[in-house]
């Protein structure tokens, strides 16, 4: 392969990317975006066949929305709402939530605690409030992956912390 072709590979990965609002120097997209090149590099006879570079952008596309796609999967089984807070607890993020029964207390005091948190948990409490995928959020957010990881991990201390009040 040409330096010229490596090129368009990378470029590829970055449009595919950028479409997908990810960051397009994310070793496992980058990654998943090249191994799905090889994989139809492999499979063809010609690079110069008239669909081939085509195909190229569209396997790669396709290879990057599974990778976010088992990203999101795997970030979510972190961060469920299901999930228990403590492993000695049987209260999940779910059960602080206001009741739906209208427990307008539990509510007022839950999203006041909310607020009085610093704006980055906020902001990603928000997101998962409304229903947003973890991946939904640091999209937005405009995080990467390691900032997500560690600001789920504070939102976690303190819903800890709420629980015990």
């Amino acid at each position: 392969m040409s330096q010229q072709e490596a090129l368009w590979v990378s470029e590829y990965i970055e449009s595919a990317c950028g479409q997908a609002a990810l960051d397009p120097q994310d070793e496992e997209y980058r990654s998943a975006g090249w191994a799905s090149f090889m994989t139809h590099y492999r499979s063809c006879d010609c690079l110069w066949a008239p669909d081939f570079w085509s195909d190229v952008q569209e396997h790669i596309a396709e290879a990057i929305w599974q990778e976010k796609q088992k990203r999101t999967a795997r970030l979510y089984q972190e961060l469920s709402l299901n999930r228990l807070l403590l492993p000695e607890s049987n209260e999940s993020f779910l059960d602080l939530l206001p009741a739906r029964s209208g427990d307008f207390t539990n509510g007022v005091a839950f999203f006041d605690y909310i607020g009085h948190l610093p704006r980055t948990l906020r902001c990603l409490a928000r997101y998962i409030l409304e229903g947003y995928t973890l991946e939904e959020a640091r999209s937005h957010l405009g995080w990467s992956a390691e900032t997500l990881l560690s600001a789920v991990e504070e939102l976690r201390r303190a819903m800890r912390a709420y629980e015990e009040i």
